[in-house]
């Protein structure tokens, strides 16, 4: 369950500044390329702004 909610954070929120476990445990994601792809896509469909 964590690493959906952790997922769901990364693509929902801008990126955080990894100060906290929960922000170091959505900064993961952005070591992987495919992931960020990913999060950009569902961002475009949901309508949020890219940052």
């Amino acid at each position: 369950e964590d690493i959906c909610e952790t997922f769901a954070e990364f693509v929902l929120r801008n990126k955080p500044e990894g100060k906290t476990v929960a922000e170091q445990k959505i900064l993961f994601f952005y070591e992987y390329e495919e992931m960020i792809e990913v999060r950009n896509h569902i961002r475009k469909f949901l309508n949020i702004e890219k940052k």
